[in-house]
């Protein structure tokens, strides 16, 4: 990712969805895969075409390592965020969609991925904004198949 884009992707975003995505990304391009749990609630829904399921965050953290490892063996590089818009639910809620771009790495003949993801974020009084859903639009095996 490259949060850096986010001012000419999405300049629209309040300071809250801003702060949390710069957060995410900051952490995701650390590596830090505690830190990107961090950002979810103790328990958050993630769903994709084909599924859904009620994830706890230490067992998220556990699998993004390895996710990383998915995208660099299917010959794709760091994704780059492309657009985020919002749409606030209520006092306490936002949806997140988010648009990224994954290049092939250097020296990979394939062509670049795109994803599209969406977050619903909570937001409470005095508390960290935190995700309680992550929707992803495409199965990840799609996405790795060139």
């Amino acid at each position: 990712m490259n949060f850096e884009a986010l001012d000419d992707a999405s300049p629209h975003l309040s300071p809250p969805v801003r702060a949390w995505l710069r957060r995410f990304d900051t952490a995701s391009r650390s590596s830090d895969a505690d830190e990107v749990a961090t950002l979810f609630h103790d328990v958050f829904l993630s769903a994709d075409p084909g599924t859904v399921a009620a994830v706890p965050r230490t067992v998220f953290a556990g699998v993004l390592p390895g996710r990383r490892e998915l995208f660099r063996s299917a010959g794709l590089g760091e994704p780059r965020l492309t657009a985020a818009s919002e749409t606030r639910v209520d006092a306490a809620h936002t949806i997140l969609r988010t648009e990224w771009s994954v290049p092939p790495l250097p020296g990979i003949d394939r062509a670049t991925a795109a994803l599209a993801s969406s977050f619903l974020l909570r937001h409470l009084p005095g508390r960290e904004t935190v995700a309680v859903a992550y929707l992803n639009e495409r199965d990840l095996a799609d996405i790795l198949t060139p």
